[in-house]
């Protein structure tokens, strides 16, 4: 992605789609929960493309309501944490 910028418009509309954006935020969260439910179709038999849908569900939802609220959370302990860095390296330095 570093020569993104040098892509054709076409590729960058495409890869600017709304849908591919939303994949991107929420992949990772996907690819955890997508294990599971291949294990259930290679040892149990299920349903592939059922099993498709309800890793992408559950990953979207574990996102939302675990992964974004967790780096919500520790970003604002960070940030407060560097705030109180510099106030207390700047008062030593006066």
């Amino acid at each position: 992605m570093n020569h993104a910028h040098g892509f054709p418009d076409i590729i960058k509309s495409i890869l600017s789609h709304r849908l591919l954006r939303w994949f991107g935020t929420c992949s990772f969260s996907i690819y955890l929960w997508q294990g599971p439910f291949y294990s259930a179709t290679k040892d149990f038999g299920a349903s592939a493309p059922l099993c498709l849908l309800f890793g992408v569900m559950a990953g979207a939802l574990s996102y939302y309501f675990i992964e974004n609220p967790a780096r919500l959370y520790l970003n604002r302990k960070w940030d407060a944490w560097q705030s109180a860095k510099k106030q207390v390296n700047g008062a030593s330095v006066v």
